[in-house]
């Protein structure tokens, strides 16, 4: 379970047209949660999104940044990531006049060899779906509540 931990610091006057770029290569089969954090003094001035190439992952809907004050808050995602390494993007902007801000970002990828059943359970669970592709000729997906790309 790979862990990333991503510091962006945005200078002042930086509008969302001319964000900081700030790459993040990451290991692993799915992207699992991603977490922000915004310090106190934000204010909603500062915001992020989180991008695979010119793909938007966070937030969901395009033209929209994710922004806060002294919060922290986790995205569940389970994303599938399609290269390995997966270069993401953070890109941020900051419309205070005055101050610097740093926005933190945790990423957490899964394996999918992490998702697998182990011991007893998981031997009666491959015989179980054996069993059932034999009788019924469908192959069952390789794993649920994995958004493909």
């Amino acid at each position: 379970m790979p862990f990333y931990v991503r510091a962006v610091t945005v200078p002042a006057n930086t509008p969302p047209e001319e964000p900081v770029e700030v790459g993040l290569s990451v290991e692993g089969d799915i992207l699992e949660r991603v977490g922000f954090l915004f310090p106190p003094g934000c204010c909603c001035l500062a915001g992020i999104q989180l991008r695979y190439g010119e793909d938007l992952i966070l937030p969901e809907e395009e033209g929209t940044w994710i922004v806060g004050d002294s919060e922290s808050f986790w995205a569940h995602l389970s994303w599938e990531l399609p290269e390995h390494p997966c270069p993401l993007r953070l890109l941020a902007y900051n419309e205070d006049t005055y101050y610097d801000h740093t926005i933190y970002v945790r990423v957490q990828t899964l394996h999918l060899r992490e998702l697998e059943p182990r011991g007893l359970w998981a031997r009666f669970l491959r015989a179980g779906l054996a069993f059932f592709e034999r009788v019924v000729g469908v192959r069952p997906l390789r794993a649920r509540g994995v958004r493909r790309r």
